[in-house]
């Protein structure tokens, strides 16, 4: 067994909330000290929703605000990007068995209470484009859509990159080279150094991936790579975000088992994945959100099993010590 020094010991535990909804397969965005979060599935209940929900995190209660513009479609397994500051780009999901075209806009205006305005956006070629359970990144003003499920019945998943442009909206199927990743649902996928990481997911047959791929934005060419040190867990439909140099890769599905509060540890600049387990009272969940605050990471909702949703909010902190082992598993 061979021991790594890893600087910072991690530590989880549950924060006062003034009001509570449970929520899975929902999107929570980071505006200043802001978590909105939208839409997804609440507890136990066959139906999507398209609600919308504002927490302060300095003081860890739910905010009024004010909302102008038609409700959008209920839905699930979309994506939600921040882009321009006060702008939350919405994109894809399925109402069930229905799947999504219907990109908007939220803006969010700082008034008291805060504004919320929806706008519908018209975009321009790649005809019906339709995803759900997809990944989006923006990079350059662009908003790149990898994967996902664009059948429904059988079940079809994709493995071609598309982007949208965010002053034309018009969108564009990608060209790429190299040794393209296979097609896939529920990855991660993260930005670092021009680059685009693709993590895990599973196939449309429910088989799970461990295979790690790069897409170089310079001349877009996709390169499959090794990781060193601990494997890689079967991971998908986990939680994600990245704090300098690391990805911190929370939770999910391991062999379609819940794995019991594991952080996956990935540094980005030598491909080098630790595994490490953090202490307090956290229950481990797939579908879940996680958003970086200051000091803490603030992990919202999800399934605890295939029938219970949470409304718990966590908050996960990093302790400096002189030193803290991490056991990686070769």
């Amino acid at each position: 067994m061979e021991k790594h020094i890893f600087e910072k010991n991690i530590s989880c535990k549950k924060l006062p909330c003034s009001d509570s909804f449970d929520r899975c397969f929902h999107s929570s965005t980071l505006y200043k000290h802001y978590l909105i979060t939208y839409a997804g599935l609440p507890k136990r209940a066959p139906i999507t929703v398209n609600d919308i929900k504002i927490l302060n995190l300095k003081t860890y209660s739910f905010e009024e605000f004010n909302f102008e513009g038609p409700e959008p479609i209920p839905r699930t397994g979309h994506s939600a990007c921040l882009f321009d500051s006060n702008k939350i780009l919405i994109f894809g999901g399925s109402e069930f068995v229905k799947l999504l075209n219907d990109p908007f806009i939220i803006t969010i205006e700082e008034t008291s209470p805060l504004t919320l305005k929806y706008e519908k956006v018209q975009t321009h070629g790649g005809g019906n484009f339709k995803r759900t359970g997809h990944s989006a990144n923006i990079y350059n003003n662009k908003m790149y859509i990898f994967g996902g499920i664009y059948v429904f019945h059988p079940q079809e998943t994709s493995n071609e990159l598309w982007s949208l442009d965010l002053d034309t909206f018009i969108w564009e199927k990608c060209e790429t080279t190299g040794n393209q990743p296979e097609a896939r649902m529920n990855h991660i996928a993260t930005l670092y150094n021009d680059k685009l990481y693709i993590f895990g997911g599973i196939s449309e047959s429910l088989a799970a991936f461990t295979n790690c791929y790069t897409l170089s934005f310079e001349n877009m060419e996709w390169k499959e790579f090794k990781i060193q040190g601990a494997p890689l867990l079967q991971l998908a439909e986990t939680s994600s975000f990245v704090i300098g140099e690391d990805l911190y890769i929370i939770n999910g599905y391991f062999r379609f088992q819940l794995e019991k509060n594991v952080i996956q540890i990935f540094n980005l600049p030598t491909n080098t994945l630790y595994h490490s387990e953090f202490q307090g009272e956290y229950v481990p969940v797939v579908a879940g959100t996680t958003t970086a605050y200051e000091d803490r990471i603030i992990l919202w909702g999800g399934l605890k099993n295939p029938q219970e949703a949470l409304y718990n909010l966590f908050s996960l902190q990093f302790h400096r010590i002189s030193s803290f082992s991490l056991n990686l598993l070769t």
